[in-house]
C-alpha cells in the first residue's frame, strides 16, 4: 500500500511517501506567488511522487483559540491548501491532536525520528531539520501504525 502524508502550510507543503509502511521519500515545497491560487497549483504540481498513493493522509487545520498571533485569514489559506491536496488521491484528514497529541513540535519530531529505521533516517537526512517534513513523516507513521 502506498501512503502519502501531508503537512500543509499557508503557502507550503511538506510530504512523506510510504510504501508498505516504510518511508521511501519526503520533501518540502513552497510558493510566494500571487495570486494565491496560481502559486498553490504550481506548488502541488511540483511534488514528484514515486508512485500513485492509495491514500492521502492530510493534517486538518485547527483553530487554537489562545493563539492570538495568527491572522484569521491565514487559516483560510491553510484550509484551501489542505483541501487542494485531495488531488493526490483518496483523502483521510487527521487533526494534530489525533496524530501527535498535545506535545510541541520538538518533542513530536524527536519521537518521529526514534521510530525510523536507519534506511528511513537516510531518506529524511536532507530534511532532518525541517519541522514540517518531520510532521509529515509523523502523520504517515501514525497512519501506518493504525492500519494494524
Amino acid at each position: 500500500m502506498n501512503i502519502l502524508a501531508i503537512d500543509p502550510g499557508k503557502r507550503s507543503l511538506a510530504w512523506a511517501f510510504f510504501h508498505h509502511g516504510e518511508l521511501i521519500e519526503c520533501g518540502f515545497t513552497n510558493h510566494r506567488r500571487a495570486p494565491f491560487e496560481v502559486g498553490t497549483r504550481d506548488m502541488l504540481q511540483s511534488v514528484d511522487l514515486p508512485a500513485d498513493p492509495d491514500v492521502v493522509v492530510i493534517e486538518r487545520p485547527k483553530i487554537y483559540p489562545r493563539n492570538r498571533n495568527k491572522r484569521p485569514n491565514d487559516l483560510i489559506d491553510l484550509a484551501l491548501t489542505a483541501g487542494a491536496c485531495v488531488i493526490f488521491g483518496t483523502p483521510v484528514f487527521v487533526t494534530p491532536q489525533e496524530w501527535k497529541g498535545q506535545v510541541p513540535k520538538e518533542i513530536s519530531g524527536a519521537r518521529t525520528k526514534k521510530e525510523l529505521s536507519s534506511a528511513e533516517l537516510l531518506v529524511l537526512r536532507r530534511w532532518n531539520k525541517n519541522h514540517n517534513v518531520l510532521d509529515a513523516v509523523g502523520i504517515g507513521r501514525w497512519y501506518v501504525s493504525h492500519l494494524h
